[in-house]
């Protein structure tokens, strides 16, 4: 992936570990930018309520990029788009990867652009990967539509 122009600005709606290695990639947070950064991953998920509370969020952030001709970047647990999680967190991912791609489709004709990228939700997770990712996709990154990976899925690996 190309490096990202160190001015880079989007709105973070993120947990704190992945603002921290987003500004490191050289994307800083502006609550007013109309580029977006979505990461479901900033309160626990106990509950079909609350997968139904995050998709929410989504889709209106995505109708906010949307109107702005934004960009828009959805962060996905990549164990959970295989199935290797619970149902909550495979209801999320999957919601999230079918926004992306509805507003991929939607925005083809205006030049807006929309990105998964794979991250795992453990509080531990090696985030660097996961920033330089959105990074790129923030940067004006061809192919909308498109899951980025910035983590480590196993995809072969059964079931948990």
């Amino acid at each position: 992936m190309s490096s990202t122009p160190p001015n880079t600005t989007a709105r973070l709606v993120v947990r704190p570990a992945l603002a921290e290695a987003l500004a490191r990639a050289g994307v800083a947070d502006e609550p007013q930018a109309a580029a977006v950064v979505y990461d479901p991953f900033t309160s626990h998920l106990a509950s079909w309520a609350d997968v139904e509370s995050a998709l929410t969020r989504a889709f209106r952030l995505a109708a906010d990029a949307k109107r702005e001709a934004a960009p828009i970047v959805f962060v996905v647990d990549g164990a959970a788009v295989y199935g290797h999680t619970g149902p909550l967190l495979a209801m999320l991912a999957n919601g999230l990867l079918g926004a992306m791609r509805n507003q991929a489709v939607e925005g083809q004709r205006k030049g807006i652009s929309a990105y998964a990228v794979t991250a795992s939700s453990a509080p531990d997770a090696d985030l660097a990967p996961v920033a330089r990712a959105v990074a790129w996709a923030l940067s004006g990154a061809p192919s909308s539509g498109q899951v980025l990976y910035g983590d480590d899925p196993h995809i072969g690996r059964p079931a948990a």
